[in-house]
């Protein structure tokens, strides 16, 4: 398609996009996990860990409840951010609170939802 990595990452992604909208689930994984692997920064990196929340909603892999589930999102997405794209750290941000809120730990909940709450620097 192109050897620019940032437009391979962008088309990758708004592909990962159609396959979730299509639902093709096996596609919309395996596009995501190549956006992911590709070493594209920026927008489309922070964009697919949401695409795959929402599929992994709506495909039932993942229980409301799953602790478990939450923390490993949490930890992945703590791993993956990019610390120059304040999107990326507002979602990871935002799913570290909700794992503290689930577990309990209120304080520690409050300050990465603030955090998460904060306008972003346009």
């Amino acid at each position: 398609m192109t050897t620019d990595r940032i437009r391979a990452g962008q088309a990758l992604a708004a592909a990962t996009d159609d396959a979730l909208a299509s639902g093709d689930i096996p596609r919309t994984r395996a596009l995501a996990e190549r956006v992911l692997r590709s070493g594209t920064d920026g927008r489309p990196r922070g964009e697919v860990p949401s695409t795959l929340g929402v599929l992994e909603q709506y495909a039932g892999s993942v229980r409301l409840n799953d602790h478990a589930g939450v923390d490993e999102c949490a930890d992945h997405l703590r791993a993956i951010a990019d610390t120059k794209d304040p999107r990326q750290e507002v979602l990871a941000a935002f799913v570290r609170g909700m794992a503290h809120v689930l577990h309990g730990r209120l304080g520690p909940g409050r300050r990465e939802l603030g955090r998460a709450a904060e306008p972003l620097p346009w």
